[in-house]
């Protein structure tokens, strides 16, 4: 297992549902706990190279916890991880989810966005780049790439884009909640 110590999850609140984007090489993510919380995979787009998961899990209190990744893989160092919060989910459960992989570039994934929700986008690929039609949140550089977390709120179907300025392989995953 590989532990990210006392990272900041916001403020506490009886609603707050702890989102993360995770990041892997050579290994999938089979369990997660932040603060000693489980946490349930919602989405997941991987090959045997690279693996990203949105993962969420609620925690209505304290403002930093530690996460817990555990894989059945090799290379455990190259794990990364962007952590977030939503609040007033009607559910922990995703109202739409969706992934996509490809060797173009711009990187793109289409989602369902609820009225009155938010939909969480996370990218990984080989180089760095700027959002379009969703909100940057967090980059880190990775062993591997960047990974890159935005959110929208704009209802419907909505086509969060990743450009790079060059042809890479990337993959995308997004998840939605509604009030």
């Amino acid at each position: 297992p590989v532990t990210f110590s006392n990272v900041n999850i916001g403020t506490a609140s009886v609603d707050r549902i702890i989102v993360v984007v995770s990041s892997t090489t050579l290994a999938a993510v089979s369990s997660l706990t932040e603060d000693g919380n489980s946490t349930t995979k919602e989405v997941e787009e991987g090959t045997q190279i690279s693996n990203m998961q949105i993962r969420q899990g609620a925690d209505s209190t304290g403002t930093t916890g530690d996460i817990v990744l555990s894989a059945g893989g090799p290379d455990m160092a190259n794990a990364a991880i962007i952590v977030g919060n939503i609040k007033g989910a009607a559910s922990g459960t995703p109202t739409s989810t969706n992934t996509a992989s490809q060797s173009t570039d711009p990187a793109s994934v289409t989602i369902t966005v609820p009225t009155g929700g938010v939909a969480v986008v996370g990218y990984i690929g080989t180089g760095g780049g700027t959002w379009s039609n969703a909100t940057f949140d967090l980059e880190v550089t990775t062993a591997v790439g960047i990974l890159s977390v935005a959110h929208t709120t704009t209802a419907g179907s909505q086509t969060p884009t990743y450009t790079t300025g060059g042809a890479n392989v990337s993959h995308m995953v997004a998840a939605a909640w509604g009030p």
